[in-house]
């Protein structure tokens, strides 16, 4: 079984019998129907079996090491918009991209399916309880942005904050 990512609605539909039980333990993959190669990430057709439901088909974009970005479009989006080229999950356990890098910007970028800000130095390591509505995100903070490894930590801390 694998831990996927699905979205309010589809875990309304079909878990509404499942109470006791999350969305994520009741999916598994079937079958890989097909991919699709892009430059920084895969397109996988896949027929899930969702709470008990046979015949599901997903289309779903995953990194070059398999782990789950979301939709295709958020994928393209993503890579040819903002130039990530390298995204991960924002926590260790997470199963969701939620962080990446730009090398050529050299820049971190955070995310959630309601918003994106990019982190690189002289922006200020991001903290979600400095400043207000009017303080843009790359100053929502005490400490300046000196490394990548701040950078990376501001997009962390943005991406936990907005999911």
């Amino acid at each position: 079984m694998h831990s996927y990512f699905i979205d309010k609605a589809l875990s309304d539909l079909f878990c509404a019998t499942f109470e006791k039980r999350t969305l994520l333990e009741n999916i598994e993959v079937k079958k890989l129907l097909k991919v699709e190669k892009h430059e920084y990430y895969d397109i996988k057709t896949e027929h899930w079996t969702v709470c008990g439901k046979d015949k599901t088909e997903m289309v779903s974009a995953y990194t070059k090491a398999g782990k789950y970005i979301g939709d295709p479009k958020t994928a393209k989006m993503l890579a040819e918009k903002f130039g990530i080229k390298e995204m991960e999950p924002a926590e260790p356990d997470h199963n969701v991209c939620s962080i990446g890098f730009d090398p050529d910007k050299k820049t971190w970028y955070g995310w959630s399916h309601r918003t994106i800000c990019g982190f690189t130095e002289g922006d200020m390591l991001f903290e979600e309880n400095f400043g207000n509505d009017k303080t843009l995100f790359k100053k929502h903070g005490r400490v300046k942005i000196t490394n990548m490894d701040q950078a990376k930590q501001a997009a962390i801390n943005f991406a936990k904050s907005v999911s």
